[in-house]
């Protein structure tokens, strides 16, 4: 399940290699997307196993652009992911450990900093499809990328749904609910402080 996490909140911005020309569907999701200066939602994550077996999780999301998160998992398993927009904290409570990495080391493998910015790099990084308004498929130009594929589905201009496939056909969908745009957050939120006597991997 570790290996899951890591596609999912490891798998967004590669460093960028060449540029591409914009495509309307693109236009399209980079317009959704920079209107949401921040958001927040409770977020249902359903994540696939070799096994065919479903791990159910809940928890909470809060974003703002630029590059910032925090991504609570309450249940079953607790773990926190957090974006200050310089360093990506991954904190494992039960085996007391967090993981720091600089973000633009990370940027290639975090999708949902899709959702806090992410926008002028979209037309060197995915090919986009719209296949229906508010439904985007993004495949990444790379074909070394962790991930095979994102889908993205919007009502009303809110995200409701975010689907990441790896590379082994593993699906990990989460689902957006109770979600509230646009409004003041606090910076402390994107803060992560090291508890004491936590194995920190990284800098």
């Amino acid at each position: 399940m570790k290996y899951c996490w890591t596609v999912l909140l490891n798998c967004f911005f590669l460093t960028v290699f060449a540029s591409g020309v914009i495509t309307n569907s693109q236009a399209d999701l980079a317009q959704k997307l920079s209107g949401l200066q921040s958001f927040s939602a409770d977020i249902t994550q359903t994540m696939g196993s070799d096994s065919g077996e479903s791990m159910v999780s809940f928890g909470h999301l809060w974003v703002k652009n630029p590059g910032k998160f925090r991504y609570e998992i309450a249940s079953p398993n607790a773990q926190i992911f957090v974006s200050d927009g310089q360093k990506l904290y991954d904190y494992e409570p039960d085996l007391m450990q967090v993981v720091i990495r600089p973000l633009d080391q990370a940027l290639s493998e975090t999708p949902l900093l899709l959702l806090s910015g992410g926008t002028e790099s979209l037309e060197k990084l995915f090919s986009v499809q719209e296949t229906i308004q508010g439904q985007f498929i993004l495949t990444p130009l790379d074909s070394d990328n962790l991930i095979s594929q994102i889908n993205l589905s919007f009502k009303n201009n809110l995200p409701i749904s975010m689907e990441v496939i790896n590379s082994f056909g593993q699906a990990t969908q989460i689902g957006f609910s109770n979600v509230i745009e646009n409004k003041p957050m606090s910076e402390s939120q994107f803060k992560f402080t090291i508890p004491n006597g936590v194995d920190v991997l990284g800098s």
